[in-house]
């Protein structure tokens, strides 16, 4: 997958204005007009899908009304439809890649065109000469980040299509929740759209305690996720999440038990995360980061006594746990609930990974526990979370 830095493949000084769709003198409008490109067509570069340019002097007028599209001969949308049941569009990729912006650079030709749109890289080669605007409008953004000039020319309709779900996150504040989310998403292989709303914000359309978030969740809390190819399906709290994709999604049930067995040991080490893990990790972290500016003074050591304690406990049932899965499996295959990962491991590591970065200051000593912090590191290394923990943290 294409990590942010992508992005600095597109410098300001890039010409993209946004062209007409399909272009002026494209060859599908005139098939429908009869008439012969002209040369002195070319669009502004002011121009945009809600601000449509004036048409140059020529006996060619721009449509106002939508047309039907031609495509090129050869390339007709049983062509298309034929092409995609027969050839694999992801050219024989089976599992995740890191594509760096250096790698994304050479696949600049007709017959190899890869671009980054929203941190992921696809490969349009395939599609080059079924697309309505243009081989020449798809090849603006071969070998580098399009997200920008796609965003302006097709957001509003191309990437609800491309987007299977939105998944909703705080903007500076991603917190361990909607990392779980897509982590998930990243192992579905599944196209998402990381949308953000404003931390403790009442605006009505960017704030997460705002009516259009409250809309989507009454609890006012990050992640909700949007199923775009279900009616836009709603649904909020991670663990209800992480069940539902895994029984829309998870055909294989890979991720969720393949046995009532194994889905019930699944389910048992999700809800001991959700109720038992977050809840006093949550706690400690506030009372160490937050507690003064709340409440204009330090906790009671009582109370964060009471919040390590506890989660010590919570450590040494997953020190426990992993001990007896490396027994059974090996250490390589030792997760929660089965030998591989699963909803509840992905959901573990979303506050478990937090713990390299922030256990000296909640001061905890994790260097007591061995196969623990060696499962984190794993966790924090597979593909899927590398890439999610990329998407969602882009907004800080």
């Amino acid at each position: 997958m294409a990590p942010p830095a992508i992005r600095a493949i597109l410098s300001e000084d890039d010409d993209d204005h946004v062209p007409m769709f399909p272009s002026a003198n494209s060859v599908q409008r005139h098939a429908v007009s009869g008439s012969a490109p002209s040369s002195r067509l070319h669009p502004s570069g002011v121009s945009s899908l809600r601000a449509p340019v004036e048409p140059a002097p020529s006996k060619l007028e721009v449509p106002m009304r939508r047309q039907k599209v031609i495509l090129e001969p050869g390339h007709s949308p049983l062509d298309w439809a034929r092409l995609k049941t027969t050839t694999d569009l992801r050219g024989g990729v089976s599992t995740l890649l890191r594509v760096t912006p250096s790698q994304l650079q050479q696949h600049n030709r007709l017959d190899d065109a890869w671009t980054a749109i929203q941190g992921k890289v696809y490969n349009m080669t395939p599609y080059l000469k079924f697309h309505p605007g243009g081989v020449d409008q798809l090849m603006r953004i071969a070998g580098r980040d399009g997200t920008r000039l796609f965003s302006r020319t097709a957001r509003h309709r191309s990437a609800t299509i491309m987007a299977h779900f939105s998944l909703y996150v705080l903007k500076g504040h991603w917190g361990p929740n909607p990392v779980k989310i897509g982590i998930m998403l990243e192992a579905l292989g599944a196209d998402y759209e990381v949308k953000f709303v404003e931390f403790g914000s009442s605006d009505k359309e960017t704030g997460v305690k705002g009516a259009d978030y409250l809309n989507l969740c009454e609890n006012g809390r990050t992640p909700t996720l949007v199923d775009h190819k279900r009616n836009d399906f709603v649904i909020w709290e991670s663990g209800a999440i992480l069940d539902y994709l895994c029984s829309a999604y998870d055909s294989d049930n890979k991720f969720h038990g393949k046995t009532p067995e194994e889905r019930a040991i699944v389910m048992q080490w999700l809800f001991f995360q959700v109720t038992g893990h977050s809840p006093v990790q949550g706690n400690l972290y506030f009372a160490k980061m937050y507690w003064k500016t709340a409440y204009g003074e330090d906790p009671s050591q009582v109370v964060l006594n009471r919040f390590k304690n506890e989660l010590d406990r919570v450590f040494h049932v997953y020190e426990h746990r992993l001990q007896r899965q490396a027994s059974l499996y090996g250490e390589d295959k030792a997760f929660l609930a089965l030998d591989r990962p699963t909803i509840a491991d992905y959901s573990a590591l979303g506050w478990l990974g937090m713990l390299p970065d922030v256990a000296g200051k909640l001061e905890l000593d994790m260097q007591k526990y061995g196969i623990l912090n060696k499962y984190i590191d794993r966790l924090r290394n597979l593909p899927e979370a590398q890439a999610a923990m990329r998407r969602v943290a882009s907004g800080c």
